[in-house]
């Protein structure tokens, strides 16, 4: 197995950047979808309508964690591919 390079620092840079970028749009999609959801579901849920949208972007964040680990253990789950996309996953 080789030893992966180090980063430049440009590189690095760029790396933050990015962080950066996909948290600043996660928190967007957060705040802009949370209210919307805990409206639509305070029919059914009243007062623990808050729960909803909570656990839908907590379970996002959990099965990406997951997702991660597992293709890091390379251990990924090829079923969910196939059965998102509808068809093999490349080998």
């Amino acid at each position: 197995m080789t030893t992966p390079r180090t980063l430049t620092q440009a590189e690095h840079n760029a790396v933050n950047a990015v962080t950066i970028a996909v948290g600043v749009l996660g928190m967007i999609g957060f705040v802009n979808s949370f209210k919307k959801v805990m409206d639509a579901a305070a029919p059914t849920f009243g007062a623990l309508a808050f729960t909803v949208p909570l656990g839908i972007d907590l379970g996002i964040l959990a099965f990406s964690a997951l997702d991660i680990v597992l293709a890091r253990l390379e251990m990924r789950l090829t079923w969910r591919v196939r059965h998102v996309v509808g068809r093999s996953p490349p080998r």
